[in-house]
């Protein structure tokens, strides 16, 4: 489609499933202005032109991002989540595009509204191929928040830190997989008993600055030794393969136990 603008009624509440998905000309709509919106369709914005999504006005009762809602959008920079926003569904603005270096090509930099106390879930691939520079879900106190999911801020080449909630037990496969500028992740604040290979990636990156000292399993490839803050790991029980697979840590003690 050729369309451009869109100006939507102030009075909308919804937008239905796959509304303007394909329309990559669109760049303009007045998202902002919707203050009684609740809900917005699985794949409504797919490939999409916009470069803002803006719902920071929105009705209170607006509180989910459903399944790919605005995936593979190449133009999205910048999104403002509504303040009573409690999930993010699967693949909800992931881009599904990198270079042969593993650099992703897409150009979501900024999300404001991430790190809140109404945060309960995030789904698999939500952010994968983001842009951002940092992640902060410190601020993401909700009890029921507990899980970092598959894929979640894969491809994110830029991050650099990830600041986790202390209620956080699990992180899935490959939640930060080819990550490649990580230096950073305070895993030794949270309550996570268990890795799962979830910083594999297959260029060379930077050596992330992680403790694990609450850990009782550990994925590692085989033929590696890791450093953890060049201390040992007192309460480890179990190491996996491919835990941390080319991430370029290179020194490691293992516990007798």
């Amino acid at each position: 489609t050729k369309l451009e603008t869109i100006t939507l009624n102030t009075e909308t509440t919804a937008i239905a499933e796959g509304a303007f998905a394909g329309c990559s000309k669109l760049t303009t709509l007045n998202l902002a202005a919707l203050t009684k919106l609740e809900t917005i369709g699985e794949g409504a914005f797919v490939g999409a032109g916009l470069e803002t999504i803006d719902l920071s006005k929105a009705s209170a009762e607006f509180v989910a991002i459903n399944d790919y809602t605005f995936m593979d959008m190449p133009a999205l920079t910048t999104v403002k989540l509504a303040p009573s926003i409690k999930t993010i569904g699967e693949a909800a603005f992931a881009f599904y595009g990198y270079d042969k270096n593993h650099k992703t090509k897409g150009g979501l930099a900024t999300i404001d509204g991430l790190n809140s106390a109404t945060l309960e879930s995030i789904d698999d691939d939500a952010f994968f191929g983001a842009a951002i520079t940092a992640l902060d879900l410190s601020g993401a106190t909700n009890g029921k928040f507990i899980t970092i999911p598959t894929g979640a801020f894969q491809y994110n080449s830029n991050l650099a830190t990830v600041k986790l909630p202390a209620q956080i037990e699990e992180i899935e496969y490959l939640a930060f997989a080819d990550d490649i500028a990580l230096s950073s992740i305070n895993l030794n604040q949270t309550s996570i008993t268990e890795l799962n290979n979830i910083f594999t990636t297959y260029v060379g990156g930077a050596d992330p600055e992680i403790s694990l000292d609450k850990l009782t399993s550990l994925e590692l490839e085989k033929d590696a030794s890791v450093t953890v803050d060049d201390k040992p790991l007192p309460d480890l029980e179990v190491v996996w393969d491919y835990a941390l697979q080319f991430t370029g840590l290179q020194k490691g003690e293992i516990p007798s136990t």
